[in-house]
């Protein structure tokens, strides 16, 4: 009786579930990088005026914090889906701002 090979799952189709606290944010602009332990980015969407002050305030939504493992694994996805996006639809603008300090 032969048997068929069993085929590994590719990552694209393991499964996953959400907890009850799931949140979903919509990112305009992101901040941050390496500390001495992790990678942390704050995630952003809105921004206000503040008159008062003549500038404008970013908003974070979240701050993501990645162990040096999980942000090679995010780079290297986000840089096939890059090159994927940009292969159909064209070269993304990534400075469409003034770039800000903390």
């Amino acid at each position: 009786m032969d048997e068929e090979p069993k085929e590994e799952k590719d990552e694209e189709t393991v499964s996953f579930l959400r907890v009850p606290n799931f949140v979903k944010h919509y990112v305009t602009n992101i901040k941050g990088g390496l500390t001495t332990q992790d990678f942390r980015y704050e995630l952003m969407n809105e921004k206000i005026y503040d008159e008062e002050a003549d500038e404008w305030t970013y908003i974070a939504d979240a701050l993501v914090i990645l162990s040096p493992t999980a942000a090679k694994r995010l780079y290297d996805r986000l840089r096939g889906d890059i090159e994927l996006y940009e292969r159909e639809h064209g070269v993304i603008p990534a400075h469409f701002e003034e770039e800000f300090t903390y």
